[in-house]
């Protein structure tokens, strides 16, 4: 008789991807979570406060009251699942000050059956944005399982947008199919580029926005790098990319595009990997090997 370790069964476990009545069951948690924060930031906005994490990006007592909210919605559903915030521990008790202070929370219970999710959450994607009233600002909530993500929703308070996807389940904007643009030309395309707060003008991002100007049909730069996807997702965008991110500010959205039909990768035609921060999307092939070859003489492969 042949045993199986428990290393190889965990293994056999995280490989095997879950169901759709599960991943549907997650994703409306995660769209209820949105949705709350939503609330949350539509109360805060015009009467807020904003603190420097590091020069020219911005935190607000907003970001860690829609977190907060956030947290708790997936704890009552998902107790030992794990979370990644970009804001560091939710905590009423923290001060201001001290919640700057704070560093990326990686919480849970890593035993037990459901240890293989970990969800990746932005409560306030483009702070800057929402700190001046520039109406383009979004929560997003990706869920990870495996090395895969799953499940994510990005949530516009403002229009009351949720778009949302699952793993083999299609791209959605409410019960609307979304489905990337059909551009398969970069000088056709209508781009959008996610750059950091402080830029280095000497830097291969900047070089790329630069060449990009004078190639593509015309290029944005909306200071929200989740509602880039989201709409690259629903072909509003032709494609979208962002070199400086985190793994909250990518995970719903790359896999928005990918099941929108679309295409993702990162620098050097690599995978997509959460880890890398890094995101070419494209809502064709196509246009994502136009992109490529675009970065690759600017030193990005």
């Amino acid at each position: 008789m042949i045993t199986v370790g428990q290393n190889e069964k965990k293994k056999f476990a995280m490989n095997k991807l879950p169901g759709m009545e599960e991943l549907r069951s997650i994703l409306d948690v995660a769209i209820e979570a949105a949705r709350r924060a939503g609330e949350v930031l539509r109360t805060h906005l015009g009467r807020v406060t904003a603190r420097e994490k590091a020069p020219a990006d911005l935190v607000t007592e907003a970001d860690w009251a829609a977190q907060e909210v956030i947290v708790q919605v997936i704890r009552r559903h998902y107790p030992t699942h794990q979370l990644v915030t970009e804001e560091g521990p939710s905590s009423s008790a923290c001060s201001m000050d001290q919640k700057v202070e704070g560093k990326t929370q990686e919480s849970g219970n890593s035993s037990g059956p459901d240890a293989g999710y970990r969800w990746h959450i932005d409560p306030l994607d483009g702070t800057t944005n929402f700190f001046h009233g520039f109406p383009l600002f979004a929560t997003c909530i990706g869920v990870e399982f495996g090395g895969k993500v799953v499940a994510g929703c990005i949530y516009n308070p403002l229009t009351d947008q949720v778009f949302h996807a699952t793993r083999g389940g299609g791209a959605w904007l409410g019960d609307r199919r979304l489905r990337t643009s059909g551009c398969r030309r970069f000088e056709d395309a209508l781009v959008a580029v996610a750059l950091p707060a402080r830029v280095d003008f000497n830097s291969a991002e900047f070089r790329l926005f630069l060449s990009a100007i004078n190639r593509c049909q015309s290029i944005r730069r909306t200071g929200c790098t989740s509602l880039n996807l989201a709409f690259t997702a629903a072909g509003w965008l032709d494609a979208a990319w962002g070199l400086s991110c985190h793994s909250w500010d990518l995970a719903a959205g790359m896999l928005l595009v990918e099941e929108a039909g679309g295409a993702v990768g990162d620098v050097g035609r690599r995978p997509f990997s959460l880890a890398s921060g890094r995101i070419f999307a494209a809502g064709t092939a196509e246009l994502l090997e136009a992109i490529y070859s675009l970065a690759e003489p600017l030193g990005l492969a």
